[in-house]
């Protein structure tokens, strides 16, 4: 898989970044399962970002700069304990 992905203005997290939450669910909808998603910069808005696949997981990319990796879910997200 390649291609690009845009996360428009009106998705905006802190002033002039995208979402973290709209942005890491656009992300992990690419797998189209369960996964994990690191963000390692702010997600720039209305720019084409590169998607690219390396094995199971993803890469976000902004040129040279890494935005995210995306990885499928190995194990299930524990929850915590109620008293």
């Amino acid at each position: 898989m390649a291609g690009t992905l845009t996360i428009p203005n009106r998705f905006s997290g802190p002033p002039g970044v995208g979402n973290g939450g709209y942005s890491c669910g656009r992300f992990a909808a690419l797998l189209g399962g369960a996964a994990e998603v690191t963000l390692r910069r702010p997600v720039p808005l209305e720019t084409a970002l590169q998607v690219q696949r390396e094995g199971a997981s993803i890469r976000i990319l902004d040129g040279e700069h890494l935005i995210a990796e995306v990885a499928p879910r190995t194990s299930p997200r524990s929850r915590p304990r109620r008293r």
